[in-house]
């Protein structure tokens, strides 16, 4: 896809995981500061539409590789899931998760 088609596939490896936890969390505190400002205006409304396409795309995989890591015992997968959730803001809620579904 591309920025006319809205539907991105996003795939990123374990090493770029936490870099790209980071970047989006810094993207998405400045577009919950600018978000009124911003909606609407349809220059940046395909960039707002990947964001929270990539935003999806690496909760998403986090999800999965932390899932996998527990089932699987992977320490390092689940030491970059953990990672992922701290950089998002959500380490809480995700550790919270995992304890339930265990």
């Amino acid at each position: 896809g591309g920025a006319g088609s809205g539907a991105w596939r996003i795939e990123l490896s374990s090493a770029e995981l936490p870099k790209a936890a980071v970047a989006l969390r810094e993207v998405e505190e400045i577009l919950e500061e600018e978000e009124e400002r911003l909606d609407g205006v349809e220059l940046v409304a395909p960039e707002l539409q990947f964001a929270r396409s990539v935003g999806a795309a690496v909760r998403r995989q986090a999800d999965g590789m932390l899932r996998e890591a527990l089932r699987s015992l992977n320490q390092p997968s689940l030491t970059t899931a953990l990672q992922v959730f701290f950089s998002l803001g959500c380490l809480r809620d995700k550790v919270e998760e995992a304890v339930a579904a265990a």
